[in-house]
């Protein structure tokens, strides 16, 4: 019997082995009228979902379960991966003009932006319905980030901390003089790259507090964080991943041909994804060494932002 039971738990420990060495990044690259689907390291098409909208939808990947969900015009659908496979579709007026979606961090609501109703819809996905809604003060909202402390917003000159809980409203919000180009959360703190200033503003997200300003060799247009690491674009198209106290560069990747204006962190960290919108390249970086390991040309005029998702493609 216990020869039988260690037989069973070995084979059963190999099997989950195997299942997790075949899951790897895919990334899901919107386009006019649907998404082309990629895997993470290579970028090779994998396979292609056509929508009978002609406009690009907007992805957001759930943090915890195999479900993408996908928003054009007033419609919303959630799509089980990485079959693809539809799992359901909702139609509601109050969706048309959202340009932002994003899972909440236990994975039972989507919110989307909207910045018609300067706010931000909460869609609970028990029940099929908006179950409320988290204005937006001050500007027009730019992007949205969903964190542990809450909906994050950002603004021209400012950010705001908004509840998950629509009755709760407002949690905090940062005004600065100069514009803002991005964000990134990390180790509880909020780092911030403004227009025309080379160096990153530290503050503690729950308290509000402003811990430092972290002078860098240049100015930066995009940060990301993911799996402890910070990575930066630059005006000139210069990636970095960045020192945990920001203050240097670990490596550096260019490529004077392109002008990327994103990048995209991999789900576990180990691959980079750097997005030139303009020229319609896409190319994947290992996240350690800043080598690149592939890029495609994508074809076709509408294009957006991609998400990365895990499965076994």
């Amino acid at each position: 019997m216990e020869k039988t039971f260690r037989r069973w738990w070995f084979l059963g420990v190999l099997w989950l082995l195997s299942a997790a060495s075949t899951l790897a990044d895919g990334v899901a690259v919107p386009t006019a009228g649907g998404v082309l689907v990629l895997s993470g390291r290579t970028l090779t098409e994998v396979r292609s979902l056509e929508f009978k909208e002609q406009e690009v939808p907007r992805l957001a990947v759930h943090p915890s379960s195999p479900i993408l969900a996908s928003l054009s015009g007033d419609r919303l659908q959630f799509w089980n991966l990485p079959s693809f496979a539809e799992a359901s579709r909702h139609e509601n007026a109050l969706f048309e003009g959202a340009h932002s979606l994003a899972f909440s961090q236990d994975g039972a609501a989507l919110f989307l932006l909207s910045p018609e109703l300067r706010a931000v819809l909460k869609f609970d996905l028990a029940t099929s319905r908006v179950v409320g809604t988290l204005p937006v003060p001050g500007g027009d909202p730019l992007w949205m980030e969903v964190i542990p402390e809450g909906v994050l917003v950002g603004q021209a000159d400012s950010l705001s901390l908004l509840s998950p809980e629509p009755r709760l409203g407002l949690l905090a919000q940062f005004r600065f003089p100069d514009r803002l180009n991005s964000a990134a959360v990390e180790r509880g703190r909020l780092l911030l790259a403004r227009e025309g200033v080379a160096g990153l503003d530290s503050y503690e997200i729950k308290t509000g507090r402003a811990v430092e300003f972290v002078p860098t060799s240049s100015t930066f247009e995009h940060l990301v964080s993911e799996a402890g690491r910070l990575y930066a674009l630059s005006p000139g198209g210069e990636v970095q991943a960045l020192s945990p106290d920001a203050s240097r560069a670990l490596w550096t990747y260019s490529d004077s041909s392109l002008s990327p204006d994103r990048l995209v962190a991999g789900a576990d960290g180990s691959l980079l994804y750097v997005f030139d919108h303009s020229k319609g390249v896409l190319i994947s970086l290992d996240a350690l060494s800043g080598q690149e390991n592939a890029r495609i040309q994508l074809s076709g005029a509408g294009r957006g932002v991609p998400v990365i998702f895990t499965g076994n493609l």
